[in-house]
């Protein structure tokens, strides 16, 4: 009986995998005798849709998940996603349901953990404090236990704490693979604990299908691509620096080594990212946008608060970084939080929500990107863009507002593409899609929703790499075709595992299975696709609670998703 061992690799950069091949030794074998392709990820290419199109095989309108962020239904509150908000059965699920034994590792989404025929240890969001879980992690509960003593102490992502060590150059606190004491390079303590997980469970556990996502290719990527990347308009020539990206491209490769000897001939292997990485150069402040061309309006006690920011330029980054030059960022942790989120309200726009004048506005924007929502009628709790004509109307005004935008530096264009939601997006839970979705100067711009901004652009002064929208896709083992060229998209995975493993694959699936990855005279290339009526999802229902859901929005911060 064939078993499928998925290896993710978050933000695993083709070009990158491309140029080092030759001191990627695993990886380059992969290559060499399997199949290698670039595949193309979700809209936007962000871990939050794209890991939930990969195990669902299906877009965002078929799962309800657009970003790491979504408004509560019948509110203007924005909360951050858990797996109750995937409203669609993931390979795990479809699996389970078979007979098959899963053991899901890191995949983000995963929290709160599901019951599944096997094993799940959650991923990102994931509630922590001090890079500890506060909440269980884990399917069955008590394996966390087993964890805590296999790994001393189980970790995931990042400490809030910024140590006393910190760097103000190298970023170490947002990063822990980048401590500046680290002279090697490699993996967090976070990640080298997920792969004593991963080796334990591979060889301890019953599994037919065995998932785990390593993330800190997306780390290093977020906060080093200028060291590496000379054309860099923030390029800084740190040798110690330089190189810290490909260490960890090096170290992921040992680990694809260290999990394939754990693995018998009868498993074929997948190695796979959500998304590309690229440079980022600045941040357009898309809420500013709005304002500037009246479709948002805030109130006015608020907006001369925050006209008088946008005069001082004086908003919570630059409080910030005035305290980490001056090495007196350890008073922010006397700060009471009161005073802090007081603070975060100036700029942020999810702290602005009530200080909006919703009676004036049609649209908005959250999340990352370049994501626009229309405040509409009976959708929204105050909407007022009436749907149909008007909503056509606004919408059509923000589209060709945004393809006047002019590059302030080359004056050239600097909007590649808006897409209306109905050009990327089908099913149920479209309704809850942006209205507008789009991309800036080849992703090297992205958008921030922060208020109070002088200027529309501005250099991108924390992280300077972002993603792409081609990540990677590998497939190894018996019956693959070495060699095969393909052509694929991010929900064509769970097609073509359930097809190597000879489960009928739900017919309202937007993917479809890569047989041409397999041996023409191999057994699974003969047997003819099956598909059959879809699994329903889950009907639960969570919700953080708000020390859980601040944490998490400043995990995700500090991790280079919000701007």
């Amino acid at each position: 009986m064939v078993k499928v061992l998925v290896i993710g690799l978050d933000a695993a950069e083709p070009s990158l995998i491309e140029e080092w091949q030759d001191q990627l030794p695993n990886i380059g074998r992969i290559m060499r005798e399997g199949v290698y392709a670039r595949m193309r990820s979700s809209d936007p290419p962000q871990s939050v849709p794209a890991w939930n199109c990969l195990c669902t095989g299906k877009n965002p309108g078929k799962i309800g998940v657009y970003d790491f962020f979504y408004r509560e239904s019948s509110t203007y509150r924005i909360r951050v996603v858990n797996s109750t908000i995937v409203r669609t059965p993931n390979v795990w699920k479809i699996l389970s349901t078979k007979g098959k034994r899963v053991v899901i590792i890191g995949v983000p989404t995963t929290f709160p953990p599901e019951e599944v025929n096997g094993i799940m240890v959650c991923g990102l969001p994931l509630p922590v404090t001090e890079g500890k879980p506060v909440s269980n992690y884990t399917y069955p509960s008590e394996l966390s236990n087993e964890i805590d003593k296999i790994v001393e102490g189980y970790e995931y992502a990042v400490s809030f704490n910024i140590p006393e060590n910190f760097v103000v150059s190298d970023l170490s606190w947002a990063t822990s693979t980048l401590a500046h004491d680290k002279k090697e390079g490699g993996l967090s303590r976070a990640e080298e604990k997920q792969l004593l997980i991963a080796k334990h469970l591979l060889q301890s556990s019953d599994w037919d299908y065995f998932m785990v996502v390593f993330r800190e290719l997306d780390r290093v990527g977020h906060f080093m691509w200028k060291y590496m990347d000379k054309s860099h308009p923030q390029f800084e020539d740190q040798p110690p620096l330089r190189e810290a990206i490909k260490r960890v491209y090096i170290r992921m490769d040992e680990i694809i080594g260290e999990l394939l000897r754990l693995v018998g001939n009868d498993t074929i292997v997948l190695l796979v990212s959500d998304h590309g990485f690229g440079p980022l150069h600045r941040r357009f402040y898309v809420n500013e946008f709005l304002q500037r061309i009246g479709m948002l309006r805030l109130k006015r006690s608020k907006s001369v608060q925050v006209r008088l920011a946008q005069k001082l330029r004086f908003g919570a980054p630059e409080i910030m970084q005035i305290l980490l030059n001056l090495r007196l960022h350890w008073i922010v942790r006397l700060v009471p939080n009161r005073f802090r989120q007081m603070v975060r309200s100036i700029d942020q726009f999810e702290g602005n929500l009530r200080n909006i004048d919703w009676a004036k506005t049609k649209a908005y924007s959250y999340g990352e990107i370049g994501r626009v929502f229309l405040n509409v009628k009976g959708r929204e709790p105050h909407g007022i863009v009436e749907p149909g004509g008007e909503y056509d109307r606004v919408r059509d005004f923000i589209v060709q507002s945004l393809g006047a935008l002019t590059d302030p530096a080359s004056g050239s264009r600097i909007v590649d593409r808006v897409f209306k939601r109905e050009e990327i997006y089908s099913g149920e839970f479209t309704e809850e899609a942006p209205d507008l979705l789009f991309y800036m100067d080849g992703l090297r711009c992205i958008a921030s929703t922060r208020l109070g901004y002088r200027s529309l652009f501005d250099n991108e002064s924390l992280t300077n790499g972002t993603h792409r929208p081609y990540g990677i896709f590998m497939a190894y083992g018996n019956s693959i075709r070495k060699g095969a060229s393909v052509n694929l998209g991010i929900c064509d995975i769970v097609p073509t595992i359930l097809h190597i493993m000879g489960i009928p694959i739900p017919d309202d699936m937007d993917g479809t299975p890569i047989v041409d990855i397999l041996e023409p005279d191999s057994e699974m290339a003969r047997r003819p696709v099956a598909y059959e009526k879809p699994v329903r999802g889950g009907e639960k229902v969570f919700q953080w609670s708000p020390e859980e859901e601040r944490k998490l929005e400043e995990q995700l911060r500090g991790l280079g998703y919000l701007g």
